[in-house]
C-alpha cells in the first residue's frame, strides 16, 4: 500500500454531530428504554394507572432525551473545541501498511491498525473509530480520488469492521 495523505480540519458543526450519533447508538438507547420500562413497572406497581400521570412522564423523558441531552453534548463540544488545541487546527493524517500518523501544529503521533475498530463511511466523511475515540477523514482532503478505494481496501485486508451510514 502506498502513503495516503488525508488533510482534516473539523468545525463544531460535525464534531457536535459525530458526537450525538456516539452518544445515541443503539445499544445505549436499549439500556435507556430498559431503564424507562422498569421505572415504569416500579409506577404502576404502586399506584393505579392513570394517563395523565403516564403524559407527564413522557413529556419528563422526552425533554430530558430531546432537549437537555442535545444541548449538553453541544456545550461539552464547544469546550472541547476551546480547551483541546489539536482538534482546532489542521491535521495531515498519512496512513500506510504499518499504522496512522497524525501531525499537526500541537500535535505529532502514531497509532496502530490493531486500534482501529471500525471505519464508517458518511456522505462527505469517513471515521476511524477505535473504543474511545475517532479519527474525521474528509473526503475533499484526500489528495488523489483513487486514495479512497485504497483506504477502504486496506481496511478490508486489515480485518477491520466497515459500515456506510
Amino acid at each position: 500500500m502506498e502513503e495516503i495523505k488525508i488533510v482534516s480540519d473539523i468545525d463544531l458543526k460535525t464534531y457536535f454531530n459525530i458526537s450525538l450519533r456516539a452518544y445515541l447508538k443503539p445499544r445505549n438507547m436499549l439500556i435507556v428504554v430498559f431503564f424507562l420500562m422498569i421505572v415504569q413497572y416500579t409506577v404502576i406497581i404502586e399506584k393505579p394507572f392513570k394517563w395523565s400521570s403516564e403524559v407527564i412522564f413522557l413529556a419528563i423523558f422526552l425533554t430530558v432525551y430531546g432537549i437537555v441531552l442535545p444541548v449538553k453534548i453541544y456545550y461539552a463540544c464547544k469546550r472541547n473545541m476551546t480547551k483541546t488545541p489539536f482538534l482546532a487546527e489542521t491535521l495531515v493524517y498519512t496512513l500506510n501498511n504499518d499504522g496512522i500518523e497524525i501531525t499537526g501544529d500541537t500535535i505529532k503521533t502514531t497509532t496502530g491498525w490493531n486500534y482501529i475498530d471500525k471505519l464508517v463511511e458518511r456522505e462527505k466523511y469517513f471515521l476511524l473509530r477505535s473504543q474511545r475515540s475517532f479519527h474525521y477523514l474528509p473526503k475533499h482532503g484526500f489528495g488523489v480520488k483513487g486514495d479512497i478505494a485504497s483506504l477502504k481496501e486496506t481496511v478490508k485486508a486489515k480485518g477491520i469492521k466497515f459500515s456506510y451510514k
